[in-house]
């Protein structure tokens, strides 16, 4: 883990880190080596993952997007205003799904830094539950495309046509998922996506991605600590700290967590 918060690259992280209560789902999630991929109706803002699509295209408008469409493919037709009413149900259609997509997406969320109080309060349950520091490589999930970091801005949602999905799906897309008021801003959020067509597919992901460290919250009882070190003690890799208050600053600061063979055998 980094020591200093200063060193942290937040739009380039070398590990990227989650905040657990400690509870069964926690520790089973460690059992497990498993995540979930949360429905975004699940978080705990009501506007995330909203947008506005504005679906009112002219004939005209449709018209030249198709044969922009055919062009670009090498295709030599070339659409007429008679192909527009059923070209037009292909396009709502596709708005339709795309709103499904995005009510049906798997989000895991994380955050570039384990120093922020705000978040060991919402998150670990007021520092008495654990924060876990995952490798964030380009060959794992964390550095895959499939994983972004948050936009903040003001409180409005995204806007777009309907024709910005269909010629750069994924911006729009991404856009959506990855976009949130500025008050939220003290979270450094990156979020791990999946989308499915259709029905949700499997919440339960095994992550590819190393456990480098766990830090424990100021307030999470000794017992927990080890319980946790017990449950992924095959993993002897990992480091352990327990975070403390910087003497003189109302700011956090980890220490190595000593134990002895003893404790946890006990």
């Amino acid at each position: 883990m980094t020591m200093a918060e200063q060193a942290i690259d937040f739009t380039n992280p070398c590990s990227l880190f989650k905040y657990r209560a400690f509870d069964q789902y926690a520790i089973q999630t460690l059992i497990d080596g498993k995540i979930w991929l949360a429905d975004p109706k699940s978080f705990n803002d009501p506007f995330d993952c909203m947008c506005y699509i504005d679906r009112k295209h002219s004939d005209e408008e449709l018209l030249a997007h198709l044969n922009d469409c055919a062009q670009s493919r090498g295709d030599t037709r070339q659409f007429t205003l008679e192909d527009i009413p059923q070209e037009r149900l292909d396009y709502e259609r596709g708005l339709d799904e795309l709103e499904e997509g995005v009510r049906n997406a798997g989000i895991f969320c994380l955050a570039a830094t384990p120093f922020e109080p705000l978040m060991w309060a919402h998150y670990a349950d007021g520092h008495r539950g654990f924060c876990i520091e995952y490798e964030r490589r380009a060959d794992n999930d964390l550095g895959s495309t499939g994983c972004s970091w948050v936009t903040y801005d003001d409180p409005t949602f995204p806007v777009f046509r309907g024709l910005d999905y269909f010629r750069q799906g994924m911006d729009v897309l991404q856009r959506i998922l990855t976009h949130k008021a500025r008050s939220w801003d003290y979270e450094h959020e990156w979020r791990l996506m999946r989308m499915w067509k259709g029905s949700p597919g499997e919440r339960s992901y095994r992550l590819n991605a190393r456990i480098l460290s766990i830090t424990f919250g100021i307030r999470m009882p000794r017992r927990d600590a080890l319980t946790i070190i017990r449950t992924l003690r095959h993993l002897t890799e990992i480091k352990y700290y327990k975070m403390a208050v910087i003497q003189g600053r109302l700011a956090l600061q980890p220490h190595p967590f000593h134990f002895s063979e003893e404790e946890l055998d006990a």
